[in-house]
């Protein structure tokens, strides 16, 4: 029988960052074994209590949430989890796909999890009352270390971190299997959000790094590549927030002009940070070295990836990092931070290059030194590009089911 897995998350299209990247790319891994429905809020500001409905491509079906700007951070939406929208909810799904085994999969441990449970409770009053089958499995996929946007919160650190402590338990022991991308987030969740922890805890916990959009294996030509052909440019793809230590970067592109003025540096992104790094950018007279793009969709990026000298990306707060992956997908030279998790993924001169200092002057100087060196960076490149193909879309849903059908 084919399943339907309800997708849960507090952000999706038209907002932007790597939660929304990795849901669609999972739906995308997913779209020929499984139904996906997502759970996600309504940007648009209407006062009613009314679910809509919409497709996302072909393979995936929408329920957008009527939700509230959030106080602390207006990209970011509160979705009503009354009684009556959990209702309309399963209503909707129960009347389209009542013959399916359904699967919740949560993307967060704030708003959608609130709602995936009081959905969960729905599903097993409902079927007791009908006598029916209380099977349903609860997958949680944990994204990010919350812990590192407290900063975006007016509260004390302590009470945020205690707050997210508690959260991130709650989530994690009300779900079947909990995803991860390495071993390096699992021993973290077991190590920070667990006084004590037991093997029920442990065996729940499954590695499953997530999937890269089939699209950057693709090589179809567009009439921007004529342009970037002839270019020569480092960049970075990215939110542009604090979090992911763009001051240091562009303090790290001022040396290499130092060293070699025919550089150009694409910022390619957009985010809350993106006026203090414009203005940071002039304060250092790089403003005719320095481009902002703003966000480009994944069609676009992968062409800027393609053409570019090497991707830099030194941010410390990440769980995977699919940047350094999708760049790794078009053969282009990666560079990062020497931290975790980029130390799991990258091999230092292997497939692609980890640097240790936090000093400006000697990142640059490690990276000019590795740019001049072609036979380097040809090894790297053909190897990162073999080490890319284990995030495929085919990979990740082949793990998958053999993750839920083992559990």
């Amino acid at each position: 029988m084919k399943q339907i897995i309800i997708h849960f998350s507090d952000c999706f299209y038209p907002r932007i960052n790597g939660v929304t990247s990795a849901i669609s790319s999972i739906v995308y891994s997913l779209k020929d074994d499984f139904i996906n429905v997502l759970i996600a809020p309504n940007y648009e500001q209407k006062n009613n209590d009314k679910i809509e409905i919409e497709n996302y491509k072909d393979y995936l079906t929408v329920v957008r949430v009527p939700s509230y700007v959030f106080l602390f951070n207006k990209e970011d939406r509160f979705m009503s989890f009354s009684n009556n929208v959990v209702k309309q909810i399963f209503y909707f799904i129960y009347n389209n796909f009542t013959s399916y085994n359904w699967i919740i999969f949560n993307h967060n441990i704030f708003n959608s999890f609130f709602i995936a449970l009081k959905f969960y409770k729905y599903f097993i009053n409902y079927n007791v009352k009908m006598n029916k089958n209380n099977n349903i499995k609860k997958i949680f996929y944990f994204h990010t270390f919350w812990e590192y946007y407290i900063h975006y919160v007016p509260l004390p650190s302590y009470i945020s971190k205690f707050i997210l402590k508690l959260l991130n338990r709650k989530v994690i022991e009300n779900s079947d299997v909990i995803l991860v991308a390495n071993e390096y987030v699992k021993n973290y969740i077991l190590q920070n959000y667990f006084k004590n922890f037991n093997n029920d805890i442990i065996n729940r916990i499954k590695v499953l790094p997530l999937p890269l959009n089939v699209i950057f294996w693709e090589d179809k030509e567009l009439e921007i590549d004529q342009t970037l052909k002839n270019k020569k440019y480092i960049m970075y793809a990215g939110r542009l927030a604090k979090e992911k230590n763009l001051f240091f970067l562009i303090d790290i592109f001022k040396e290499i002009s130092l060293m070699d003025n025919s550089f150009e540096f694409y910022i390619c992104g957009d985010g809350p940070d993106k006026n203090k790094l414009v203005n940071y950018v002039i304060k250092n007279n790089l403003q005719h070295k320095v481009i902002f793009t703003g966000y480009l969709d994944q069609e676009l990026i992968r062409r800027y990836y393609k053409f570019s000298q090497a991707v830099l990306f030194v941010s410390k707060t990440e769980t995977l990092g699919l940047v350094l992956l999708e760049a790794m997908a078009q053969k282009t030279l990666v560079i990062a931070l020497n931290v975790k998790p980029f130390n799991n993924i990258i091999t230092n001169n292997y497939n692609g290059l980890l640097i240790d200092t936090e000093d400006p002057k000697l990142f640059a100087i490690k990276i000019i030194e590795a740019l001049n060196n072609k036979e380097l960076i040809n090894k790297v490149k053909e190897n990162g590009f073999n080490f890319s193909l284990n995030y495929h879309p085919k990979t990740f849903n082949q793990n998958f089911i053999k993750i839920i059908n083992y559990e």
